[in-house]
């Protein structure tokens, strides 16, 4: 294991905040509802070479950690919270949670679907899994403080809402 590969884990699973830059190939969804779907939730379009950042700002009480994710892709942005207990987590877009086992392996980090709910208040609805969007990520080591990114956020009888690859190196906070 490299120190590469052991900075993949930290900055997607670690306890500090962390930022990085680099560029992504985003692909949209195909069928239209899906790409009227991604245009109301004001997605990134498709692009290739695509300049992005994505900083990570981290509050942990105890074993559990509150995360904002910001990604700007270009001149758009996402903003997504993310609460991780042990393999657990639950990232939160609107009133869509998506819930995920994080893995970790000596140079790979995977985000991979354990459910979604809709968050109404104090109300959680589990949404059954013919519908519930599901969100697939995979981080690998592909150098000192560099890594290399899959990501895709699918609805099962829709298709893929958004996917992007990218390349990313640490950045200054």
């Amino acid at each position: 294991m490299t120190a590469g590969d052991d900075w993949v884990r930290r900055f997607h699973a670690g306890a500090v905040s962390a930022t990085a830059a680099g560029t992504v190939d985003i692909a949209p969804g195909r069928s239209g509802p899906i790409r009227m779907l991604g245009r109301l939730l004001r997605l990134p379009p498709p692009a290739a070479g695509l300049t992005a950042r994505l900083r990570i700002v981290r509050q942990a009480e105890g074993t559990v950690a509150h995360e904002q994710w910001i990604r700007a892709f270009g001149a758009s942005r996402l903003v997504t919270r993310l609460v991780r207990a042990g393999d657990r987590a639950a990232e939160r877009f609107g009133p869509v949670e998506l819930r995920m086992r994080c893995l970790t392996a000596a140079s790979d980090v995977w985000f991979t679907p354990d459910g979604a709910a809709v968050i109404l208040g104090g109300l959680s609805v589990r949404l059954p899994w013919l519908v519930a969007p599901q969100a697939y990520a995979h981080a690998w080591s592909s150098g000192d403080r560099a890594f290399d990114v899959e990501v895709s956020v699918r609805i099962p009888l829709l298709g893929v809402l958004i996917s992007y690859r990218g390349h990313f190196l640490e950045a200054e906070q």
